[in-house]
């Protein structure tokens, strides 16, 4: 990220595949930066919370949350990303996945690796909560 930035190359994350995105088909001369590596799931039992990769999808936090005895909202296919808001199924009862983010990692424009939250970069905690496929690249989420 620090890279495309220095020298202005566009770039496009992607992680789970999932999507609408026009931006898909239009990154031309760039370089797409596959996260799909990062599908990494840990759940704390006593913290109640579970850090999640950047590309990891509702499909790979089943099992780890169902073995913990957790359940969280997610959307309806299990293909989704975990920013994507968690429509589904829970949601009466849990509210939406990102009613549930506490913080996220994630890497600005500039290639900074920062902590966002409630309490720590509160503006863009807000940012990707409601667009954030836009502010930065997703690290992991908790």
């Amino acid at each position: 990220v620090q890279l495309c930035a220095e020298l202005n190359i566009p770039f496009l994350p992607t992680g789970g595949g999932h999507g609408y995105s026009t931006s898909f088909g239009k990154l031309k001369n760039g370089l797409s930066l596959d996260l799909g590596a990062s599908k990494q799931v840990t759940v704390d039992k006593i913290a109640k919370t579970a850090t999640i990769g950047g590309a990891a999808t509702f499909g790979d936090v089943f099992d780890p949350l169902y073995a913990a005895a957790f359940e969280t909202p997610t959307g309806s296919c299990t293909c989704v990303g975990t920013l994507a808001g968690g429509v589904g199924r829970y949601q009466a009862i849990h509210g939406l996945i990102i009613d549930n983010l506490l913080s996220l990692q994630m890497i600005t424009a500039a290639g900074k690796l920062i902590t966002v939250s409630a309490t720590e970069n509160t503006e863009i905690f807000w940012g990707m909560r409601g667009a954030g496929f836009n502010y930065g690249v997703e690290v992991n989420a908790t």
